[in-house]
């Protein structure tokens, strides 16, 4: 934790990420943004951290509950839009993410929008359409009603009808459908 955060080892703000529950790397930096969200650590001018404790200490608590908070503290869009990424596969591509987001009824400009909130918040991989760890992804999951999950699968699915990208996409599509409640549609696919 000492190194994530840039201090030494006996830096009070390190042993208030540092927990012997999550010692992965993941989890550690999953703590650290959740003391930052908190304000159980602040970034002072120099690039230092201080830590200013809370009655209930980050370093207490397990990641994926850190995680949770984190996700249920989103406002409306970006929600909408992490839900959707973390839902969506491996490799899906940019279009087909726009195209679902453009069918949950984001704008453009609000997909962008919620999209660099997300990359600022550190919710989302800076580089790719995916949740920044798994830890976000399984809160994120974790925190949708299994309504909004079905919607999804048929809002993905419709999208990548849109966008037809091959034999894959028709594979992903039907998966989608069976998951969003529709099998008889993805036996036709």
């Amino acid at each position: 934790s000492a190194a994530i955060l840039g201090v030494s080892e006996d830096d009070p703000g390190a042993r208030c990420v540092a927990s012997p529950r999550d010692a992965q790397l993941e989890a550690l930096l999953e703590t650290a943004r959740a003391a930052i969200f908190r304000g159980e650590l602040i970034l002072e001018e120099g690039g230092a951290f201080r830590h200013r404790p809370r009655p209930l200490n980050v370093g207490n608590e397990p990641a994926s509950r850190l995680a949770m908070e984190r996700v249920e503290s989103l406002e409306s869009l970006p929600l909408r839009l992490l839900e959707l990424i973390s839902m969506i596969a491996p490799g899906t591509s940019y279009k087909a993410i726009e195209a679902a987001a453009r069918l949950d009824e984001a704008s453009d400009e609000g997909f962008r929008i919620a999209l660099a909130q997300l990359r600022r918040e550190h919710f989302v991989h800076p580089e790719e359409l995916r949740p920044l760890s798994e830890i976000i992804r399984a809160a994120t999951l974790r925190a949708m009603a299994p309504s909004r999950r079905a919607e999804l699968h048929r809002l993905i699915a419709a999208a990548l009808e849109q966008v037809s990208e091959g034999e894959l996409a028709s594979i992903t599509q039907a998966t989608h459908l069976r998951a969003g409640g529709r099998s008889k549609e993805a036996a036709a696919l």
